[in-house]
């Protein structure tokens, strides 16, 4: 069954002389390994077994940017977690620049976040102040990639009962926990 499985992908691969990128795709289609150009919504010409195409959707997408926890210039500790919308504008560029690019534009609002909470005081870290100091130095455009929106999904800083927990296990030095051990009784099972 598979032989014949191999021969009709063969027989479809060869009559496969067009290809359909649809109205909310673009594609890049790269010819004798060599040659890229992209292709926009519509019908196109395609050379079997010489022409490769890669379509993408290029709709906006949202994408999570994992919690992080930071430490304010003053020592105070700051928890971020956001989201990041964008919209691909230009598939041949995000293809040439970028391997996996949720991974890479996560990284780069991540680092954007970590150089404006690092750099300010607690009190100069409020959502709007971060939202726009990313929005500013975020530049993904030189990977294809527009209408970009960054928008924090939570945030949390100068937390009073951290601070009570952390000053309340000082008391009983660094190593340990402040837990009292008590030995099991005698008639406890082992």
């Amino acid at each position: 069954m598979s032989i014949f499985q191999a021969i009709l992908d063969f027989l479809k691969q060869l009559l496969a002389w067009w290809f359909v990128v649809e109205p909310w795709e673009q594609a890049v289609r790269v010819r004798f390994g060599k040659h890229v150009r992209l292709v926009h919504a519509g019908v196109h010409f395609k050379i079997p077994f010489f022409d490769v195409v890669y379509k993408q959707n290029v709709r906006r997408r949202v994408s999570g940017i994992p919690v992080q926890t930071l430490t304010a210039s003053d020592g105070e500790p700051v928890t971020i977690h956001g989201s990041i919308g964008y919209k691909i504008c230009d598939v041949l560029k995000l293809h040439l620049t970028l391997h996996d690019a949720e991974v890479s534009v996560q990284q780069e609002v991540q680092g954007a976040v970590t150089n404006y909470v690092v750099t300010h005081a607690v009190a100069d870290c409020t959502p709007a102040k971060i939202i726009d100091a990313v929005k500013a130095t975020l530049n993904l455009s030189k990977y294809g990639l527009g209408d970009i929106d960054f928008f924090l999904t939570g945030f949390v800083s100068n937390v009073p009962t951290y601070r009570l927990i952390q000053d309340s296990l000082q008391q009983y030095g660094p190593y340990t926990s402040g837990l009292t051990t008590q030995p099991a009784p005698s008639n406890a099972p082992r």
